[in-house]
Formats: structure tokens, sequence, C-alpha cells
């Protein structure tokens, strides 16, 4: 799995383009994982390297994470949606702006089961800088979690400010 820089949104006053870091995760899960690593090496290293973002990657984390706060939304009200350019027009230019990597605010989950396969919660969160006006809705998710996998948030959209009722 990649490793990725928390989304942009949350820690830039500008836009940010793309990943200056990805890191791949490897863990071994099956007994003979070093055999197949040395089989397919040859006796050589093995190794491996990613330059870009897999967009499919990007698209699917998208659709769990506005699927999720869709199915929340009774729980956390509504809000401003961000990623349906991702979503339904494919169009990932807005990907490291709104898809990463965990920071030191991110919450762990509320799950600490350790044989859970995969484990997506809910969170609200504001930049840094901002702290005034509507925040973020944010959904985490953890794919293989019982594999100790990296978490990966996904700003979904804007908080809607609180409104009266008006008449």
């Amino acid at each position: 799995m990649v490793v990725l820089p928390p989304p942009g949104i949350l820690w830039s006053s500008s836009r940010v383009e793309g990943y200056d870091r990805l890191r791949l995760v490897v863990r071994n899960i099956q007994n003979d994982f070093q055999r197949r690593i040395d089989k397919a090496g040859q006796g050589k290293p093995v190794r491996m390297e990613q330059e870009a973002m897999n967009p499919g990657f990007h698209r699917m984390l998208a659709k769990i994470a506005h699927s999720y706060a869709m199915a929340c939304i009774a729980d956390i009200g509504g809000f401003q949606p961000l990623l349906l350019d991702i979503i339904l027009r494919n169009e990932l230019k807005d990907g490291p702006m709104l898809i990463g990597g965990p920071d030191k605010f991110t919450p762990p989950s509320p799950d600490n089961a350790t044989d859970t396969l995969h484990k997506v919660w809910i969170t609200r969160a504001r930049h840094p800088e901002r702290i005034t006006g509507p925040g973020y809705v944010i959904v985490c998710i953890q794919l293989f979690a019982c594999f100790n996998m990296p978490t990966y948030q996904v700003v979904v959209g804007r908080e809607w400010p609180a409104q009266g009722c008006t008449q």
C-alpha cells in the first residue's frame, strides 16, 4: 500500500498539484513471501518504484469516503461535497488536495480490534491557520487494517455553516 502525505487542503494555503513523496508499505502476509521475492528477483535485489499515484486508487478511496459520509449524514449534518469531480468525471487534479495520509491531528480509529479487515470512520477538521468558518468533513480509511496498512484521510466536503431558522 502507498503511504501519502496529508491532504493538501488541510495544511497548504496554496494549491497542491501532486505528491512530493510516496512511500510503499509491503507486509509479509504469506509464509513463503521471501521465497517469492527471491524467485521474482532471480537472485538480484528486488526494487519497487512508483512515480505517480494510481488514479483508480484515488477514485476508489473517494467513492468509499463519499458513500460512508452520506450514510452518516444524519449524525454529521449536511456538507458541501468536494469529491464529485473525482467520482463522476474521473477528474483527478484535486486528488492531492483532498486525498492523503494521516497527520498529527488525525484521530485514531474508534475500533481498537486488531482482526478487523478494513476500518472506516468519520471526523471533522480545519486548516490549522483557519480557526473561523466552516471546517471539513473527513473520512478516514484503513484498508487491510489487520495487516497494519496505512490510513488515508479523504476530505469529503465542507461543513455547512450553522444556520438559524428563517421564515
